[in-house]
């Protein structure tokens, strides 16, 4: 199967706090995938980062192959965001 996302070791911290903590998954061609989970885990401030909204202080973001800070142009060819 084709990798469309693959996020690794994300990591974010926002005003002295830990948002996001070592979060790593895969998505492939053709599936449906979704962030569950309460207020306050993460889910918004994760999709931000996949989209290139916020800055990721560590770990690492390819959509399509393509790194989503240095070729950002690139790997949004492949995406659609609502």
């Amino acid at each position: 199967m084709e990798t469309i996302l693959k996020v690794s070791n994300l990591k974010k911290n926002m005003g002295g706090r830990k948002i996001i903590d070592d979060v790593s998954f895969e998505t492939y061609a053709g599936e449906v995938f979704g962030f569950l989970g309460p207020n306050g885990a993460g889910k918004t401030t994760t999709i931000k980062m996949i989209m290139g909204l916020l800055d990721i202080d560590e770990g690492h973001i390819e959509i399509c192959g393509f790194d989503n800070v240095r070729h950002f142009e690139k790997a949004m060819e492949c995406v659609g965001g609502i």
